[in-house]
Formats: C-alpha cells, sequence, structure tokens
C-alpha cells in the first residue's frame, strides 16, 4: 500500500493501459513521426514541386518551328505581332513533327526610339533587346527578317546580315536594297488577312547564310532550307 500513496489518484501511469492505449494510436504515432520527421518531409514535398515544376514546363512548352526576327525603330502591339505569327504559319511546314505549325516573331527595337504609342522605349529595354539580336544572328535562331527601312539600313550597315532574295551574299558595302527585300504589304501573304500593320513599310529579307560558319552545320542547313521555302512562300507578289 505504500506505493499507491506516492501516486497521484493513486494510479501508476507506467501501467495504465489507457495510457498504453492511447501511446500507440495512429494519432499519437503521427505526432511522433511528425516532431522528428517534419523538415525532411517538407524538404520532399518542395522538391517534388520543383521537379513537378519542370516537367510541366518541358512537356508544355512550345518549340517553334520557325523564328523571324522584328526589328524595327518602334515596337508594335502584341495582338498585330500574333496575327503575323499565325498568318506566316498557314505557309509553312510542320518541322519538329509535333503535328503543328508554329512560327515565333522575335521583336528587337532599335536604339533611341518610340513605340507605337509615341512613348519612348526604356533604353535598358532596348539594350537586352540588343544583346538578344546579337545572340539571334549569332546562333541562327531567325533565318527571316522583317524590318523597317531605317532598321534594315543600320543593321546592313552594322553587319551586312542581309543576303539577296536568292540567296547569294551581297558584295561589302552593297547598296542595291531592293535585291534584298521585299515589302510586306506588296506580298500576297497579306492579301484577306486580318494582319493590320501600323507601317506600310515593313519588308521582309533573308540572312546572309552562305559562307558562314552554320553552313557546314547539317541542323542549320536543313532549316536555312526549310525556312528560304517559307520566305519565297510568304513574298510571293499580289
Amino acid at each position: 500500500m505504500a506505493r499507491e500513496g506516492y501516486l497521484l489518484d493513486g494510479e501508476d501511469p507506467i501501467h495504465n493501459p489507457d495510457a498504453e492505449i492511447k501511446a500507440n494510436s495512429p494519432k499519437s504515432k503521427w505526432d511522433n513521426f511528425w516532431y522528428y520527421h517534419k523538415w525532411h518531409m517538407i524538404a520532399g514535398v518542395i522538391a517534388l514541386c520543383v521537379v513537378l515544376f519542370f516537367v510541366h514546363d518541358m512537356t508544355s512548352r512550345v518549340n517553334p518551328d520557325y523564328q523571324i526576327a522584328l526589328i524595327t525603330k518602334q515596337t508594335y502591339p502584341t495582338d498585330m505581332v500574333d496575327a503575323l505569327e499565325n498568318q506566316i504559319a498557314k505557309y509553312g511546314k510542320d518541322l519538329n513533327g509535333d503535328g503543328k505549325v508554329v512560327v515565333q516573331v522575335n521583336t528587337y527595337t532599335e536604339a533611341g526610339d518610340t513605340s507605337s504609342s509615341g512613348m519612348a522605349v526604356d533604353p535598358n529595354v532596348q539594350m537586352a533587346g540588343y544583346v538578344k539580336l546579337t545572340s539571334d544572328i549569332s546562333e541562327g535562331s531567325s533565318m527571316i527578317f522583317i524590318t523597317d527601312d531605317a532598321a534594315f539600313r543600320i543593321e546592313q550597315k552594322k553587319m551586312q546580315i542581309f543576303s539577296y532574295l536568292d540567296g547569294s551574299t551581297p558584295a561589302s558595302g552593297a547598296a542595291d536594297y531592293d535585291k534584298m527585300r521585299v515589302s510586306l504589304q506588296d506580298s500576297k501573304m497579306l492579301e484577306n488577312s486580318k494582319v493590320v500593320v501600323a507601317d506600310e513599310n515593313l519588308y521582309i529579307s533573308m540572312r546572309v547564310f552562305k559562307g558562314t560558319q552554320m553552313e557546314s552545320q547539317k541542323d542549320k542547313a536543313a532549316y536555312y532550307t526549310a525556312s528560304k521555302k517559307l520566305f519565297d512562300e510568304i513574298t510571293k507578289m499580289k
């Protein structure tokens, strides 16, 4: 009886059947597991979310069949660019075998200019665009270019990137620009289309390819050939 005198309410918690049942209950086991492993589980959930994000990004990403560079002295509204992409896609082919033809127009703005709304373009945005354009030209992402007259002259003077319409390379300093470009407004592509072009002086050109390092690369050569066929289709005159 002396032992019971030291126990609270006369009970022994160590040998209390109710306490043992409670300790072995699912909730108690979960609380114990969560106490010791919660940070491992949180880290695991975060890692799983990251993996799922990348999987979703890779599976939902649209890979364009063609990329086209739009270089102008002013920016154009997104809806015009989207309409232009959809219209050009009608003349292309499914190059990557995903069951659809996708054209991506990459927009670049020449330095010191304004948007189509008349507002000045942020110099930081222009610099970022210049870096992207340089990378585009270096990697051969865009084989077809759409420019206004000012941007065409600036880029041709700086880098001589435009070829003649037949794909041949102009001599250094050549200025017979009418043989290097076709007016977008005069092309049959825009006939009966929903594309509304704010600038009537936009031109389509091919980049110089022959004689470049890309010419020896099979994938780039195939892409150039496909782009030239698309170019010939969209530059047919009315």
